[in-house]
């Protein structure tokens, strides 16, 4: 038997032909890194303590004027979003508007796992689940304020300051916008409203007791006149608070409805991702599973009527009601209506109002919101059920084929006429004559390559530059929230926005000596702010390249493979990979192309030399 060794240190070694790619090979073996953990890490504000460690003026104060969350508004952060902003003079008294910005309006989302085994809650918005900042600073911005978002690292850090930050926003009127916010135990037969959800603080008391409005309001235990609870060391589990900052520049209502609009391919082909209680699927493949579950009688045969009725909310009503909430089709039928030069709106307001009528469709079939146990449990039943949320999942389809088809329009209409395929005969004679011109020039007989195998491999170079990079990364750890790959492509994906020429990507991921993961960017120049990220000199030189299918290992081995047959084949180039100059993985295809193909593109590089003899 052989002599074992580490992953790590067969990374390092220089390229060879490989039987089987490590799992860990490929820059997106974890997809959710790119959506789901970027939002977790998102990085805390700070904020200045208000009474420079003295006491506030007041001991105890609490709003009694301000619009509470109600249990059946559902997307509870985006009710408390829409209070604070009315405190602030916003005007909006819908919390289905900041729905847009969220993505609660657009995001449909199941367990990952048919028959949902490990219970995973569904029946409120993708806010609910996953902690997403960004959105709300980006809600906040819609009615004009700038946020501040005050991490639970930050908190712990400066709990005096943040507590003062709240008495004072409170004396002003103003509601703290609150999430994750729960310190007793879920009780469903006597629920008193405290789970880790959007809430909002209102009121405050001596010793630090916070009052607190969570969508259970009047009613119910430990609740007061004011729909507050009291609560009790209320920061201690706190995912974070938003405090309202300064007033900014509002943008005009049509960019705030095209802002929505552009995001939603984005919530729509969210890859499976992981929260703290289960595993989701969204869009297109949560109708799937949802579907599924439902055609499956083993979830359903023998069961009791109150096992059935826990079956019953728990696989099809809950996220039901998720559906139910979304208010999409009216948003982009106004939006159509308003602004008839938003040609996305006019595209998309029919699809959005045929997913609302497949939605009515199920409401009509059930003759309510839950079907009766009795037909519930026929298979015959559910299947009517399931063939309409098929027919959902299709609507996703086609509301990501409308903004290609958009795509496509726009560049015919921009298109250049000597770009034209029509013109593509005269460019081809043109090529033709050139290469006439150069062939006396050319080493053809350098090369030993196939004249069938010639087009499957490009040789480029690749110039040498500065490159900000995210420094090794290895094991489990090299994707965690907060990682140095996660810090990279935060700043990477702001800094990018920057460029002009878009021709193609600059960004590269290789495994460095040690093993593991690295990600640079190539620059001009050395940026102004680099976010502590480092910056290496990039050696550039030629490079042999061919695609292959992201997050694929069999098809990465044969393209890994075939290029590496055929540098050796060449007769005029040797492999050249050193510490400095490693093989290069890019995804270079957009990303709403593999909405299209099923797949995302990637070019594998290969380092390479000229042969001294064919120099």
């Amino acid at each position: 038997m052989g002599e074992f060794r580490s992953e790590d240190e067969i990374m390092s070694e220089p390229i060879k032909k490989i039987g089987q790619t490590p799992e860990s090979y490929s820059p997106k073996a974890k997809p959710e890194i790119l959506t789901m953990a970027q939002y977790a890490a998102f990085a805390s504000d700070t904020i200045a303590d208000p009474f420079n460690g003295g006491e506030p003026p007041r001991t105890t104060n609490k709003i009694t004027e301000y619009k509470k969350i109600e249990r059946w508004q559902n997307y509870f952060l985006c009710s408390a979003i829409c209070s604070v902003g009315l405190k602030l003079g916003s005007g909006i008294d819908d919390f289905h508007f900041y729905a847009n910005f969220t993505g609660d309006n657009f995001t449909y989302l199941y367990a990952a796992e048919k028959g949902n085994p490990n219970n995973v809650q569904c029946d409120s918005g993708v806010t609910n689940y996953f902690f997403v900042p960004q959105f709300v600073k980006k809600a906040y911005a819609a009615f004009g304020y700038d946020c501040i978002y005050i991490s639970n690292a930050q908190i712990k850090k400066d709990f005096r300051a943040v507590m003062n930050a709240i008495k004072v926003s409170v004396d002003k009127g103003i509601p703290v916008l609150t999430l994750g916010l729960f310190n007793e135990p879920k009780d469903w037969n006597n629920y008193t409203g405290l789970l880790p959800e959007g809430c909002l603080i209102g009121g405050y008391d001596e010793n630090d007791v916070l009052y607190v409005n969570l969508y259970n309001t009047q009613g119910k235990p430990n609740i007061d006149e004011y729909g507050y609870s009291t609560i009790i060391n209320a920061l201690d589990n706190v995912k974070g608070i938003f405090f309202a900052g300064e007033p900014i520049e509002k943008p005009d209502m049509r960019q705030i409805y095209q802002s929505a609009i552009d995001s939603i391919p984005a919530f729509l082909t969210l890859p499976p991702a992981k929260n703290d209680s289960g595993h989701y699927a969204f869009g297109k493949k949560a109708f799937e599973v949802w579907a599924d579950t439902l055609e499956d009688d083993s979830f359903f045969e023998n069961k009791t009527d109150e096992e059935l009725g826990g079956i019953r909310w728990n696989l099809h009503c809950a996220p039901y009601c998720c559906v139910c909430t979304s208010s999409a089709a009216d948003f982009l039928t106004k939006a159509a209506e308003q602004y008839p030069n938003l040609k996305m709106a006019l595209k998309l307001a029919p699809l959005y109002n045929k997913m609302k009528q497949y939605k009515d469709d199920i409401w009509t079939l059930q003759d309510g919101f839950e079907p009766p146990l009795d037909k519930f449990r026929t298979h015959d039943f559910r299947m009517q059920i399931a063939n309409i949320l098929r027919k959902m999942g299709g609507i996703c389809d086609e509301i990501l084929m409308s903004y290609e088809v958009y795509k496509k329009e726009q560049w015919e209409k921009n298109s250049p006429e000597s770009y034209s395929p029509k013109s593509k005969p005269v460019i081809l004679e043109m090529v033709s004559e050139i290469s006439a011109e150069n062939k006396p020039e050319i080493k053809a007989a350098a090369s030993t390559i196939k004249a069938e195998e010639r087009d499957t491999v490009r040789i480029i170079e690749l110039p040498a530059c500065k490159m900000v990079t995210s420094g090794p990364a290895t094991g489990e750890d090299a994707f965690a929230p907060g990682g140095c790959l996660t810090r990279f492509h935060e700043w990477f994906t702001e800094y990018d926005k920057q460029r002009t020429d878009k021709f193609y990507p600059r960004n590269f991921m290789w495994s460095p000596p040690g093993g593991g993961f690295q990600w640079g960017l190539a620059v001009d120049e050395i940026p102004a702010d680099t976010n502590g990220l480092d910056v290496i000199d990039f050696p550039g030189g030629l490079y042999a390249a061919a695609i292959s299918v992201d997050a694929d290992g069999q098809d990465h081995d044969r393209v890994y493979n075939g290029i590496l047959e055929w540098v050796e084949s060449s007769g005029c180039f040797v492999l050249d990979e050193t510490d400095k100059r490693r093989s290069l993985g890019c995804i270079t295809s957009p990303p709403y192309v593999k909405d299209i193909i099923g797949y995302d593109q990637m070019d594998l590089y290969f380092p390479i030399a000229i042969k001294e003899e064919t120099k």
